[in-house]
């Protein structure tokens, strides 16, 4: 018994029967989520057709409560971003069109390849008459996978390379061949790649925010102090997030421009 616990191919057996007991427990667990999901979406198609003004802007209302309702039960950051989208949708049809850019940045990060995604949010910025911000770098292009998965996506791939790799060190163990040895050095360093990637996404990449209404721009945490320019910064701008304070009233941002200084917390919601 103890040298088949001792076979790594035994416990990678063992790891995959408990993914997939997980898989079929996390499935029947979400089915309240997925009917509660469809009720709100049909909501919003029973809004699209509606021809009186009064009632359409009512129906948009009552489903974006329902999928608002959704997104402060379940939090999906790291679900698959559809939820984001639909709320998304919701706002541009109120013409709320800061939180549409907002609701569609937060889609965007776990929907990277829609391309729906990437219309519906240059069509609001287009109604804020924003332009739309593109980085194209050498960095960008040869690790182009870092932007095109979502970090769920890479966490899952991180995952089966992981489980992969401890499968070919079980095979050359057992055979003590070239190919084996070979192919688990390959699937490693993959994998070390994609570890990398996803420590760069959590604790170095900057954190990123929307303003939801227009505001000011301080030189400290406060209103009487000085402005860093007389012109707001309006609503539906992307800002980096540097600090925030203690209170948690103010934020310390730089926009795009490369102006800092702070905002209210009020104002400006994280993607």
């Amino acid at each position: 018994m103890k040298k088949l616990l001792r076979d790594p191919f035994i416990l990678i057996i063992a790891g995959i029967l408990l993914w997939i007991a997980f898989h079929f427990v996390n499935m029947f667990w979400n089915q309240e989520t997925t009917s509660l999901m469809n009720g709100a979406q049909k909501s919003y198609e029973q809004a699209e057709n509606e021809t009186n003004a009064v009632k359409r802007k009512a129906a948009f209302n009552h489903s974006l409560e329902s999928f608002l309702a959704l997104e402060k039960k379940y939090s999906p950051t790291m679900g698959n971003g559809k939820l984001y989208y639909d709320i998304g949708n919701n706002f541009f049809q109120l013409e709320e069109y800061p939180w549409a850019i907002l609701y569609f940045d937060k889609a965007a990060v776990l929907r990277p390849r829609d391309d729906r995604v990437e219309q519906n949010l240059l069509a609001a910025q287009s109604k804020l008459q924003i332009a739309p911000k593109k980085e194209d770098s050498p960095i960008k292009k040869v690790f182009f996978f870092h932007n095109y998965l979502s970090i769920p996506e890479r966490l899952q791939l991180f995952v089966a390379l992981g489980i992969v790799a401890l499968l070919f060190a079980s095979l050359y163990l057992w055979l003590d061949n070239r190919w084996s040895n070979w192919l688990m050095e390959i699937f490693l360093g993959l994998g070390t790649i994609l570890l990398l990637s996803l420590a760069y996404s959590y604790y170095f990449s900057p954190v990123e925010a929307v303003l939801v209404k227009s505001s000011a721009l301080y030189r400290d945490a406060g209103e009487q102090y000085a402005k860093v320019k007389e012109e707001p910064v309006a609503s539906g701008n992307k800002v980096t997030v540097l600090d925030q304070t203690d209170s948690g009233k103010w934020m310390k941002v730089q926009t795009s421009d490369g102006s800092v200084g702070y905002i209210p917390y009020e104002a400006v919601r994280i993607i």
